[in-house]
C-alpha cells in the first residue's frame, strides 16, 4: 500500500487509508480532507468554507475529491442549529442564493424550479435542511475518528452519486458537468431532424417543458443539444444506479442525471458497448425478432416521430382536462445518424455496414441478417424493392428502412418497475453485481443497493437497525421499520391514483399504446422534491405505440381501438398466457411496496376510481373546452358519448340472446339515423361483442 501523507494532528484509522488508497488517486489530499473533517465534532465555519473551496474546484483536486467535499459539507450544514439564523444567512450567501448577509432579502426565485415553496430565506433554509436529511442515516454514522470502515466506505461510495449530493447545483457550475459528461461518452456527427410537416403543439409543448427546467438543468440541456451530434456510450461509461451518466443495465440508452436534481434526461437509442455499437439481428436463438428490433442498438426515424408527436398531444390533453402535467416523457430533440464511431475514430454510417474492413468480425453474418430485414420490410410494408444493386445498394436500401436517429428525452426514470422490482428480489445483487456489473459484491454492497432502491421508492427511508444477514432479511426488515411500512402504503395507493387518472384520460380520447407505454419495462417511479418535499412520481415512457384519435377521424375505430386499450390491459394488470404468466405493471408495484391483500385491493380500488373520475371529466371537458376540441373532428366531439350509450345498453342484456339480436337491430337503426356510415355500423357492433369482456371489466366507466 502506497504511504499517505497526512499533516494534521489527527491520526486516521488503518481502515481509514485502505478505503482512501483503494478509492481515490489523489490519496494525499482526500486523507488531509479526512483528518480535519473526522476531528470536527460539531460544525466549524472554517471548515465549511475550506469544503467549499474544494468543492468548487478552487483548491485543486479532480472531480472525486470535489464529490467528497461537497457530501462532507453536507454533513457539516447538518451540524448548524436550526435555530442560529445568523450561520445560515452566511451559508445562503455562500451558495450565492441569497445577495448579502444580514438583510431581509429573499432567496433566488429560481429555487422555486427547483421544488422549494418559498423564497422567504428562513423557511427556505428550513426546506433545504429538510432535504438534506433524506440522506440522515448516512451522516449518522459518522462519529468523528471511531467511524466504522463500513460507515467511512458507504460515505465515500454515496458521494459519487451526484444526483444525490444536493448541494452540488450550487457548487458545480453546468460547463463543467456537461465536461464530465463528454468525458465518459463517445461522440460522433449526426444532423438535426426537421420534420416540415410537423404539428405546432409539439414545439409547443417542447418549449414548455424546458421552460419548466430549474435553470441549472436546462443550461445543462442547451448544451448538449447544442451539439447536435451523436451520443454513444463508452468502454468507461457506467452502468452503477444513479451514476452522472448511467447506461442502465438491460438498455441502450444513456440516462444523464444532473448533480443536486431528481431531474433525468435520457439518450435514446446510445448503441451497444464494444466496437461495434450498430448491428443488424434477425433472429435470436433461432426465433424472429420484431420488426422494431432488427436495427440493433439504434431506433427507427418513424418511431421517434411518432412518439414525437403522439407524448406531447396527449400531453397537452392532460393537461387542459386536469390542470396538471402529465406523469409523460416527451422528446426534446431529435437527431439523423450520420457517422458512427470506429475505435478513436468515426466513419460514415454508410460505410460502417457495407465494408469488412470498417465493421470488422460478424460482417457477414450482420450482412445476411440486413438482406433478410430489407425482405421482410418490404413485404410488410408493402413496399416497392428499389432496383439497387450490390453490396452498396443492399446497405442503402437498408437504411431507407431504418433511417436510423437518435433522441433527447425529459421526464424519464431509469428505475423501471421491472428492474426495481428484481433489484429488490432475493436474487438482486446477483443480477445487479455478478450478472449485470460483472464483479463480485460484499454484504456491504448488497445492503447499499437495497438502500438506495429502498430510498427512491419511498421517497425518504429510514434504514433497519439490524445485523445484515442476508438480502431477503435485510429487505423485509427495513419494510417491518413502522415510518417505511407507513411510507411504502402512502406512495403505493398515490401511484395508484396517478396510474389511474392517466388510463382514464386515455380511454376518454379512444386512446391505447398497445401495451408499450404500459409494459413495466416502460413505466418508472422517481422520488421527486416539490413543494419542499418528496414525493414519489410514477412515469410512463417510450410512446412510439403510443395512438390517439386523429384530427382527421369522425368516428371513433372501435375495432382496432378495443384491440389496443385491451392489450394495454394485458401489460397493466397482468395475464396468464399459454405456459407462462405475463406480469403487469400493477403486479411490480404490488411486489415493490410488499403491499397486504388488503392494500392491494385498495389500491385496485384508487386506480378504478381515479380512472373512472377522469374519464367522465375529460368527456365533459371534450364536449366544452374550445381549446381540447381542436384535437379532434367536430363530428367526433359530437358523437363522443354514442358509444358509451352503445356499451352500456349492450351489457344490460348481453346474456340473452334473444334481447342482443333486438339491440343489434334498434342500435344499427339509431347509428343509421345519426348518419352513421354502414361500415361504421357495423364495425361498432363487432367491436362491442368482439371486447364484451373489457366492456364488463369496465362496466363502471359507462
Amino acid at each position: 500500500m502506497k504511504p499517505v501523507r497526512v499533516r494534521s494532528s489527527v491520526r486516521l484509522s488503518a481502515h481509514l487509508l485502505r478505503i482512501i488508497t483503494s478509492e481515490f488517486a489523489d490519496a494525499d489530499r482526500v486523507a488531509e480532507l479526512f483528518s480535519e473533517f473526522l476531528g470536527r465534532q460539531a460544525y466549524s465555519r472554517s471548515l465549511a468554507m475550506k469544503l467549499l473551496a474544494v468543492a468548487r474546484g478552487q483548491a485543486g483536486g479532480g472531480w472525486e475529491v470535489r464529490q467528497l467535499a461537497t457530501l462532507m459539507l453536507e454533513n457539516q450544514v447538518l451540524k448548524i442549529l436550526a435555530e442560529d439564523l445568523d450561520e445560515w444567512d452566511w451559508l445562503l450567501v455562500q451558495l450565492h442564493l441569497k445577495a448579502a448577509t444580514g438583510t431581509p432579502a429573499t432567496v433566488n426565485k429560481s429555487v422555486l424550479k427547483e421544488g422549494y415553496s418559498t423564497t422567504d430565506w428562513r423557511e427556505f433554509s428550513r426546506q433545504l435542511r429538510r432535504r438534506l436529511e433524506r440522506c440522515k442515516s448516512l451522516h449518522d454514522h459518522i462519529a468523528g475518528k471511531r467511524s466504522s470502515g463500513n460507515a467511512l466506505l458507504a460515505f465515500v461510495r454515496s458521494s459519487r452519486r451526484d444526483c444525490k449530493l444536493s448541494l452540488a447545483r450550487y457548487l458545480f457550475q453546468p460547463e463543467e458537468v456537461v465536461e464530465q459528461i463528454l468525458k465518459q461518452i463517445k461522440l460522433s456527427r449526426g444532423l438535426p431532424d426537421l420534420d416540415p410537416f410537423q404539428a405546432p403543439y409539439i414545439d409547443e409543448e417542447i418549449k414548455r417543458s424546458v421552460a419548466q427546467l430549474p435553470d441549472y438543468e436546462a443550461r445543462i440541456l442547451q448544451a448538449l443539444r447544442q451539439r447536435a451530434g451523436i451520443y454513444w456510450v463508452a468502454d468507461v461509461t457506467s452502468s452503477e444506479i444513479n451514476s452522472l451518466v448511467e447506461y442502465p443495465l438491460t438498455t441502450v440508452a444513456l440516462a444523464i442525471k444532473p448533480p443536486g436534481s431528481a431531474i433525468e434526461f435520457e439518450i435514446k437509442r446510445a448503441g451497444r458497448r464494444g466496437r461495434n455499437h450498430l448491428n443488424i439481428v434477425f433472429k435470436r436463438n433461432g426465433e424472429m425478432v420484431p420488426p422494431a428490433h432488427r436495427f440493433d442498438g439504434g431506433t427507427r426515424q418513424h418511431m421517434l416521430r411518432w412518439e414525437a408527436e403522439m407524448a406531447p398531444k396527449f400531453s397537452r390533453i392532460y393537461r387542459l382536462v386536469h390542470q396538471a402535467e402529465a406523469p409523460l416523457s416527451i422528446i426534446l430533440s431529435r437527431t439523423s445518424v450520420y457517422n458512427v464511431p470506429v475505435g478513436d475514430t468515426e466513419e460514415r454510417l454508410l460505410n460502417y455496414f457495407t465494408e469488412a474492413r470498417i465493421f470488422g468480425a460478424g460482417f457477414r453474418e450482420m450482412r445476411a441478417a440486413m438482406q433478410a430485414s430489407v425482405d421482410a420490410f418490404n413485404a410488410e410494408e408493402r413496399f416497392i424493392p428499389l432496383d439497387m444493386p450490390g453490396d452498396l445498394g443492399l446497405t442503402i436500401r437498408f437504411l431507407m428502412h431504418i433511417t436510423p436517429m437518435q433522441a433527447i428525452i425529459t421526464g424519464t426514470s431509469s428505475f423501471r418497475l421491472d428492474r426495481l422490482a428484481l433489484y429488490l428480489s432475493e436474487r438482486g445483487p446477483e443480477v445487479y453485481f455478478k450478472e449485470g456489473l460483472n464483479i463480485e459484491y460484499t454484504n456491504l454492497d448488497a445492503k447499499l443497493l437495497a438502500d438506495e432502491i429502498l430510498e427512491e421508492i419511498l421517497c425518504v427511508y429510514r434504514p433497519p437497525a439490524v445485523a445484515y444477514r442476508s438480502y431477503r432479511q435485510y429487505v423485509k426488515a427495513a419494510f417491518a421499520v413502522a415510518e417505511n411500512r407507513n411510507r411504502a402504503d402512502e406512495n403505493y395507493l398515490s401511484v395508484m391514483k396517478e396510474f389511474g387518472t392517466v388510463r382514464g384520460t386515455l380511454l376518454a380520447v379512444r386512446g391505447h399504446s398497445l401495451g408499450e407505454s404500459f409494459v413495466g419495462r416502460n413505466v418508472g417511479l422517481r422520488s421527486v422534491w416539490e413543494g419542499g418535499q418528496w414525493r414519489i412520481k410514477i412515469i410512463f415512457m417510450d410512446h412510439d405505440n403510443l395512438n390517439v384519435v386523429s384530427q382527421s377521424f369522425k368516428d371513433y375505430q372501435a375495432l382496432g381501438a378495443l384491440s389496443g386499450m385491451d392489450t394495454d390491459d394485458v401489460f397493466i394488470w397482468g395475464t396468464q398466457s399459454h405456459a407462462s404468466y405475463i406480469t403487469g405493471a400493477v403486479d411490480y408495484l404490488n411486489r415493490l411496496y410488499r403491499v397486504s391483500d388488503e392494500m392491494a385491493n385498495q389500491g385496485k380500488d384508487q386506480f378504478h376510481q381515479a380512472m373512472a373520475a377522469a374519464y367522465k371529466k375529460t368527456q365533459r371537458e371534450i364536449g366544452s373546452n374550445p381549446e381540447l376540441q381542436r384535437f379532434f373532428d367536430a363530428t367526433f366531439v359530437d358523437r363522443r358519448r354514442d358509444w358509451d350509450e352503445i356499451a352500456a345498453d349492450y351489457l344490460k342484456i348481453r346474456h340473452d340472446p334473444d334481447a342482443v339480436a333486438e339491440w343489434k337491430e334498434r342500435t344499427r337503426d339509431r347509428l343509421v339515423k345519426k348518419g352513421y356510415a354502414e361500415k361504421v355500423v357495423f364495425e361498432h357492433l363487432r367491436a362491442v361483442e368482439a371486447h364484451a369482456h373489457f366492456l364488463e371489466r369496465y362496466a363502471f366507466l359507462y
